[in-house]
């Protein structure tokens, strides 16, 4: 979205809200020792077909929220995790080898 007045810019009262809720949610995860929290909502898509030459109307929203995909984001977005915690495990030097068995190079 192109934005020419910065007041546009500006949180509203239901995103202040809402990210009042996120910061909660932050903190219980934190009080059960966990830290990572992802969301996703209408307005990452907006973005995502915008940034990638498409109109964002509501029925290239849908589809892309409906997509086989996207419908499965947790699952990746889980593999993608592990694998980052795996990559900083070894690029601290804490294991031996990869978890595949192999050697570190």
């Amino acid at each position: 979205m192109a934005y020419e007045d910065a007041d546009v810019l500006r949180p509203t009262s239901k995103e202040d809200a809402i990210g009042e809720r996120v910061l909660q949610l932050r903190s219980e995860l934190e009080s059960l020792d966990r830290w990572g929290i992802v969301t996703w909502c209408d307005e990452d898509i907006v973005t995502a077909l915008e940034n990638a030459g498409a109109e964002a109307t509501p029925e290239n929203i849908k589809a892309v929220r409906e997509h086989y995909y996207v419908d499965c984001i947790d699952d990746r977005m889980t593999e993608v995790g592990f694998g980052i915690i795996d990559d900083a495990i070894h690029a601290l030097h804490l294991a031996a080898h990869r978890a595949s068995g192999k050697e570190r190079e």
